[in-house]
């Protein structure tokens, strides 16, 4: 009976908490890993500024001009040549190549476009307007059409994960490139994963590397948080309380081992009530709950861990 009754009180505090907090919350910071904002600027911007530089000190594209004058009918992705980049970096010759890749005949029409944009990829890839085209190769074009495409992207990984576009092209690597990319990219985020977990643009790749990745992949990420002793837990208590890393921690309950969120609801013990009160802490508290609920392998003595202040 005074479980109960103590389970109901956490509960009713809980409710409380996440009602304040709603009032008071900054809106990007109940976004999705899908949709948080890209304000900030990269931390290496050099190979965006250097892209940039060249094309604003040439004299212009001649072709891009004709199409955004509608002077260039029936233009096909073969006729742009040197004209690649200038279109990739622009938002109209962006869309015109996503949206003619979508449809392109990925032995022949496609490979033209990579030749051009294959000693860019970088830049391309921290560009406002760039960073589409590459994602639209990416998802379109064969595997040997985009191997020296991926290559260059792991090549540059560490500027990629923590850039407002760059890290939507990791994901898209995530997504659409081999087991071994995945394997490459987790390899590096699991290194320091409380300074990627903790980042803006960064964690988004690690919720992407938990859902989509293997459970090999999941394990070597999620025991970097959780995995070890009192300093791992005290790692996931401190993701727990922050802006980003409480949606790392969402995803490892999410989609983590019986076993692994055990771990995780071990972190929470005797601290339920403090990240309750907490802005980012508290939906991790409803996520756990409704984990746990589901887990019927875990213990039952572990699931009562939570309620306990």
């Amino acid at each position: 009976m005074f479980e109960e009754l103590e389970v109901r009180h956490v509960q009713t505090v809980h409710v409380a908490c996440l009602h304040q907090c709603a009032k008071n919350v900054c809106p990007a910071a109940g976004l999705s890993s899908g949709v948080r904002t890209a304000s900030s600027s990269s931390n290496r911007p050099s190979h965006r500024f250097k892209l940039l530089d060249e094309h604003r000190n040439n004299s212009g594209s001649k072709l891009l001009d004709a199409y955004h004058n509608n002077r260039a009918a029936n233009l096909q992705l073969a006729d742009l040549g040197k004209h690649a980049v200038a279109f990739a970096l622009d938002p109209q010759g962006s869309r015109f190549i996503q949206q003619k890749l979508r449809r392109a005949n990925s032995t022949e029409t496609a490979q033209l476009l990579i030749n051009e944009i294959t000693a860019q990829v970088t830049p391309l890839s921290l560009h406002e307007h760039g960073n589409w085209v590459i994602r639209c190769v990416l998802e379109h074009c064969t595997e040997q059409q985009k191997r020296p495409v991926l290559e260059q992207l792991h090549d540059n990984v560490l500027s990629l994960v923590t850039d407002p576009y760059g890290n939507y092209v990791i994901q898209h690597v995530i997504e659409h490139g081999l087991l071994e990319d995945r394997d490459r990219i987790a390899h590096i985020l699991k290194g320091d994963i409380m300074k990627y977990a903790q980042d803006k643009f960064a964690s988004n790749i690690i919720e992407k590397c938990l859902i989509c990745g293997t459970a090999d992949q999941k394990k070597a990420l999620i025991d970097n948080v959780c995995g070890g002793g009192p300093k791992t837990l005290q790692n996931a208590r401190q993701l727990m309380a922050d802006e980003f890393g409480t949606h790392v921690i969402q995803k490892c309950f999410e989609y983590g081992t019986e076993g692994q969120k055990a771990q995780l609801v071990d972190a929470l013990r005797g601290h339920v009530f403090t990240l309750t009160l907490q802005m980012y802490g508290s939906p991790v508290i409803q996520t756990a709950l409704k984990s746990v609920d589901k887990a019927s392998q875990i213990e039952a003595k572990a699931f009562n861990f939570i309620f306990f202040f």
